[in-house]
């Protein structure tokens, strides 16, 4: 959806799987920081910045307590 411009609907999805791994995943599994770097993806391209970046900061918590602080990934969150 994200790549026909139709966020509404790949911002649905990514909601529906974050829930879906927030039941199954601990808090801290890379995993969610995909999800919720996704949907602060979706709420950028629609101009949301201040949702955007909440979610952003969500997906870097994540990553800097389940990752190493070398990790390349870090520096692309």
């Amino acid at each position: 959806y994200e790549r026909l411009e139709d966020y509404q609907s790949a911002l649905s999805c990514y909601e529906k799987s974050l829930k879906i791994k927030q039941r199954l995943l601990s808090s801290d599994n890379p995993s969610l920081a995909t999800t919720y770097h996704q949907i602060g993806r979706a709420h950028h391209l629609q101009n949301s910045y201040a949702i955007a970046l909440a979610y952003y900061d969500d997906a870097l918590t994540i990553k800097r307590k389940s990752l190493p602080p070398t990790h390349k990934s870090l520096a692309c969150t």
